[in-house]
């Protein structure tokens, strides 16, 4: 029987405990292998943060190291596909969620 994998991908870190949380604790509770896959790195005490917490809660982290001001859709997915096997749909569900919005924009 083939074991379920779970894999969050967040933007910044530490966004995989303010969105995940509870599904982090629960993977590890039964056992779940889990990737975290982090875009951007900009804020090296959050890094520190995420990484800490990956060793201490046995979960794989992934930094992309992307740039946040410039980032690049393309360079994005195949980052995404470099790590994690994913969707068709997901990567068009991705694409359209970023050019709807310029997320550089400061409010």
């Amino acid at each position: 029987m083939k074991k379920n994998r779970s894999v969050i991908i967040a933007p910044h870190p530490d966004d995989e405990w303010i969105g995940c949380g509870c599904t982090l604790l629960k993977n590890e509770s039964e056992s779940m292998p889990t990737k975290v896959v982090l875009v951007t790195g900009r804020v090296k005490k959050r890094v520190k943060l995420s990484t800490d917490l990956a060793k201490k809660h046995n979960y794989e982290l992934v930094l992309l190291n992307q740039e946040e001001k410039n980032l690049n859709l393309s360079d994005l997915i195949k980052s995404l596909k470099k790590e994690i096997l994913v969707g068709r749909n997901l990567l068009k569900f991705l694409g359209k969620l970023l050019k709807k919005k310029d997320y550089t924009k400061k409010i």
